[in-house]
């Protein structure tokens, strides 16, 4: 069994860091002693329920004396560092602390700047993995934006809980019921969510469906304001925030999940929105992104489509057949078995720390 010590700096909860959060409390729940270390502020109740010891830096603190102190005192077989600016300085300064220790830098996001700030964090990025013992990221493309292009990349995907999925999937629906359709994720508008949104109205006027929206983001307040104004004001409801797991209880009741993801700067990054309505039996119609490729196999588990509104439209009212819908729903939880956070863990994490130790 590994000592490790999960280091991410960032409160606990933020947004977009449940592929962190699982990786660690399913590793506490296999019997390994896990620490994770973030800044103060944010809420750890799920990861101690899973047994994972919870250390918060507050920002009186040096960051990086207070790694250095951990390190020291707990002496982790692995130090596993989520990607931020100035990550490398851990590695650097921490190692002396503890020599047995091995260092693994985690990337879990693709590079999401732009113009002159991309170029410079890219040329600042190549340098943060130099005193890394193992690098690793969520997609190779993915951390090839931020890192660069490397041949030591390791891969490790994101993962779903299955032990969340608790409820039962509904039966197949009639011709002529109406189709219930989801989306999870950031309103942000680099997302660019109004197009989806303008898909859904232009496929409204051909196809009876309803769709909830589950998330919030700078975006939101024109997002709702331009459903507000359209025709399909009593179809499209915004839902707010709510926590994973009560989401993991409500998408089965789903007949469609909408993985709109842009192309551009979120082309690589795996779609943890699309694995998660897998697992939960859920149809996935998804733009044809190499992240949404990961997991949706066109005319098997859902369908890919282009991201312009015309498209996406098209794509919502052919989905929106009850025939082929029905056809969808007996391949979908299979097609992401290999991505439960235990599997990934046993096959994946535990063999690239062994080799880390074992070196």
């Amino acid at each position: 069994m590994y000592r490790v010590m999960f280091v991410h700096k960032s409160p606990l909860g933020a947004f977009g860091r449940a592929d962190m959060h699982l990786c660690s409390s399913c590793l506490s729940r296999m019997g390994h002693e896990v620490y994770f270390v973030a800044k103060s502020g944010g809420e750890s109740d799920e990861l101690k329920a899973d047994g994972v010891r919870v250390l918060t830096v507050s920002d009186s603190k040096s960051w990086v004396k207070e790694i250095c102190r951990l390190v020291y005192e707990l002496k982790p077989d692995i130090a596993h560092v989520f990607l931020y600016s100035g990550a490398g300085l851990v590695s650097f300064f921490a190692r002396k602390y503890s020599p047995t220790t091995r260092f693994v830098l985690d990337v879990r996001s693709p590079l999401l700047r732009t113009g002159l700030w991309r170029m410079l964090h890219r040329v600042k990025n190549v340098f943060e993995p130099r005193f890394f013992d193992g690098v690793a990221a969520h997609g190779i493309e993915s951390g090839w934006t931020q890192l660069g292009k490397r041949d030591d990349l390791v891969l490790l995907p994101p993962g779903v809980d299955s032990s969340l999925v608790t409820a039962e999937r509904p039966v197949q629906k009639a011709a002529d019921d109406v189709v219930k359709m989801i989306y999870i994720g950031s309103l942000s508008r680099l997302r660019s969510l109004r197009v989806m949104l303008e898909s859904i109205v232009q496929a409204h006027c051909r196809s009876l469906f309803e769709v909830d929206i589950y998330g919030d983001g700078d975006d939101k307040s024109f997002l709702e304001r331009y459903i507000s104004e359209s025709s399909c004001r009593d179809s499209v409801h915004f839902k707010g925030v709510v926590d994973r797991r009560t989401l993991f209880q409500l998408m089965p009741a789903y007949d469609v999940g909408l993985a709109y993801i842009p192309s551009g700067m979120y082309e690589f990054a795996p779609a943890l929105k699309s694995m998660e309505y897998l697992a939960c039996g859920v149809p996935v119609l998804a733009t044809d992104t190499c992240g949404n490729r990961m997991f949706i196999e066109n005319g098997v588990n859902g369908e890919l489509s282009k991201g312009d509104v015309e498209s996406f439209a098209a794509a919502i009212v052919r989905i929106c057949n009850q025939e082929k819908l029905n056809g969808y729903k007996d391949n979908v939880a299979q097609s992401v078995d290999e991505y439960d956070w235990m599997r990934i863990i046993k096959d994946r994490l535990l063999p690239f720390y062994d080799g880390l130790i074992g070196g």
